[in-house]
């Protein structure tokens, strides 16, 4: 396994980690911010975000790294509505050169076209950084759903499981995206096993249009 790939399985499962310690206290101090009354001038959590649907584009560079890939960096962009603070849909489109190793068994050639397009529903957890919602804020989120690879000539639909953060600036239609996914699909490996379980790491600023 090359260091790339252990560095980039490193922060994706520190980022899972990050995500899954802070959501349970986070969700205690919910709880527990139910039974009290906030004073006057307290930003309750309903505060964080835009309680208004919003459209946001992100173009983004993703770091890619593959079962039966050798990682390689491509470009592409993400499209994300919210119905609300909680809940979104989201769709992304990436494009690369492929990099396999000489003795790769996959029907495959080394710089040939990769396409991933894929979209799913995400469930988001506001989190404020103890600073005023109306100038920073952030967004913890999970997300889930359909995707479809084409690799060379090879065309496969899978899916994916992912997560990220979002962060907001005191500029309102600017902010940045970390966003990560495991991506699992089929393709013909002679040599080996078919299925692939896949890492993307993707990075960009997001625009609200």
């Amino acid at each position: 396994m090359s260091v790339r790939r252990l560095l980039l399985a490193g922060l994706g499962a520190g980022l899972m980690a990050a995500a899954s310690s802070i959501q349970p206290a986070l969700a205690e101090t919910g709880d527990a911010a139910v039974t009290a009354q906030p004073s006057e001038g307290d930003a309750s959590s309903a505060d964080i975000g835009d309680p208004n649907p919003t459209l946001e584009l992100t173009p983004e560079v993703s770091f890619y790294t593959g079962d039966a890939l050798r990682s390689f960096t491509a470009f592409g962009v993400s499209l994300t509505y919210r119905f609300s603070a909680a809940w979104w849909v989201q769709l992304e489109g990436i494009i690369g050169e492929l990099k396999l190793d000489p003795d790769t068994t996959l029907e495959i050639s080394n710089n040939d076209t990769f396409r991933l397009i894929d979209g799913g529903l995400v469930w988001n957890l506001p989190l404020r950084l103890g600073m005023d919602p109306d100038s920073w804020y952030a967004d913890l989120y999970t997300s889930v759903g359909p995707g479809w690879v084409h690799a060379g000539h090879e065309d496969a639909v899978g899916g994916f499981i992912g997560g990220g953060m979002t962060v907001h600036t005191p500029t309102r239609w600017l902010g940045l995206r970390a966003d990560l996914k495991n991506l699992f699909y089929s393709l013909h490996n002679h040599g080996g096993q078919d299925f692939n379980s896949d890492l993307e790491i993707a990075l960009g600023p997001i625009l609200q249009i």
